[in-house]
């Protein structure tokens, strides 16, 4: 999961662009991210598997020396505030862009080329409660 991120989300400098993010579930489940890489007009995509809970912060707060890229960061404090018995396949991945950080508990992630459909998202995941 992570391995495929150093070719598809790209971490030099400061990181992607962010283009804009994914909802679904009425607007309130993220399912993904659309993205530009450094030096390329081409717009590509990441898809967070289940994802749970979503903390969205600013360039600003993050700073300048929270690395670029997409980490897995594992179980962190954040996650073991959650109710975890509901999340025992997440982990916490933090996917930082150009502008700002996207700190998502999810079960994974897919990468793709061109942008993140509306039809990718209604296949994409199941919701909080395993229901589409």
């Amino acid at each position: 999961m992570i391995a495929e991120a150093t070719e598809k989300f790209l971490s030099s400098g400061r990181g992607p662009e962010l283009v804009n993010l994914v909802w679904g579930l009425g607007q309130c489940q993220l399912v993904g991210a659309n993205y530009r890489n450094p030096s390329e007009s081409a717009v590509r995509h990441v898809r967070f598997v289940k994802a749970q809970a979503v903390m969205i912060t600013p360039d600003e707060v993050v700073g300048l020396e929270d690395p670029a890229g997409l980490v897995d960061l594992g179980v962190t404090d954040w996650l073991k505030g959650l109710n975890t018995g509901h999340l025992t396949a997440c982990t916490h991945l933090r996917a930082r862009f150009y502008d700002e950080a996207v700190d998502v508990i999810c079960e994974g992630v897919h990468f793709g080329d061109g942008p993140l459909k509306a039809i990718q998202q209604a296949d994409a995941m199941d919701g909080p409660s395993g229901r589409r």
